[in-house]
């Protein structure tokens, strides 16, 4: 089955990263479009998306939002290498 909504998410992830886009758009685009596909994501792959929601949402969002903006980049790409990791190696 194709990853459709997980390589949206990982690409709008890569975008902020960067530099593409601002960190407020990133947010504001990431809380919508995360909201809008995670059922859509857990079809594709479970466990691909529940790693994503444990990586990014939980440790990097949650944690990110007091964190300056470099800190924040750099919580985010951490979290993000470990599920592209995933998603090409079945690394976990």
């Amino acid at each position: 089955m194709a990853l459709t909504n997980i390589n949206f998410m990982m690409k709008l992830v890569k975008s902020y990263l960067s530099g593409k886009i601002d960190r407020t758009s990133f947010e504001l685009d990431f809380d919508w479009e995360f909201d809008v596909r995670y059922e859509k994501m857990y079809r594709e792959d479970a466990d691909i998306a529940e790693y994503f929601y444990d990586c990014i949402v939980k440790v990097a969002f949650a944690k990110g939002r007091n964190l300056s903006d470099e800190k924040f980049l750099g919580l985010l790409e951490d979290e993000y290498d470990r599920v592209k990791d995933l998603i090409d190696n079945g690394v976990w």
